[in-house]
C-alpha cells in the first residue's frame, strides 16, 4: 500500500515517464517531430498562432506543461489508489481505463476550454489518440504506482 511519501514519488516518476511516452506516441501518430507536438501543447495557454510562431521557448513551455499535466494525472491515480487498492492489484486494466479517461477529459473538456479545435469524435485522429493513451499513458502511470506500492511493503 502507498503512503503519502511513496504516492508523491510514484506521481513524479510515473507522471514524468508517461509524459515522455505520450509525446513520443503523438509524434508517431501524427508523423511529426517533437517540436510541433510540444508547441501544440503550449497552444492551450498562448493560443494557436502564438504557439506555432514561437521558438524554443514555446517548445520548452509545451514540454513543461506536458510533464505538469502528466504528474498531476499520476498524482490523482496514486492518491486514489490509497483508497482503492484495485488500482494497484489490477494495475494493467485500471491503467488502460485511466489512460482512456485522461484522453477523453483532455479532448472533450480541457481542449475546448482552451479554445483548441479538437479531433472530431470517431475520426482517425480521435481513435488513434484514445487508443494510444489507453496503451501508452495510463499503464505506465499504473505500473509505476504498483511498483512503489510493492516496494513500500
Amino acid at each position: 500500500m502507498l503512503n503519502t511519501r511513496t504516492a508523491i514519488q510514484a506521481a513524479l516518476v510515473g507522471g514524468l515517464l508517461a509524459g515522455v511516452i505520450d509525446i513520443g506516441a503523438a509524434c508517431a501518430i501524427f508523423h511529426a517531430p517533437p517540436a510541433p507536438v510540444l508547441k501544440s501543447v503550449a497552444a492551450g495557454i498562448v493560443g494557436r498562432e502564438a504557439a506555432h510562431a514561437g521558438g524554443m521557448e514555446i517548445v520548452l513551455l509545451g514540454a513543461l506543461l506536458q510533464e505538469f499535466i502528466s504528474v498531476v494525472a499520476a498524482g490523482i491515480y496514486a492518491f486514489a489508489s490509497m483508497r482503492l487498492p484495485i488500482l494497484i492489484r489490477q494495475w494493467l486494466i485500471m491503467g488502460i481505463l485511466f489512460g482512456g479517461a485522461c484522453d477523453l477529459f483532455l479532448m472533450h473538456v480541457v481542449g475546448p476550454l482552451a479554445g483548441l479545435h479538437m479531433q472530431t469524435v470517431g475520426a482517425y485522429g480521435w481513435w488513434a489518440n484514445l487508443i494510444a493513451n489507453m496503451l501508452t499513458y495510463g499503464p505506465p502511470i499504473a505500473f509505476v504506482n504498483q511498483w512503489f506500492a510493492r516496494k513500500s511493503q
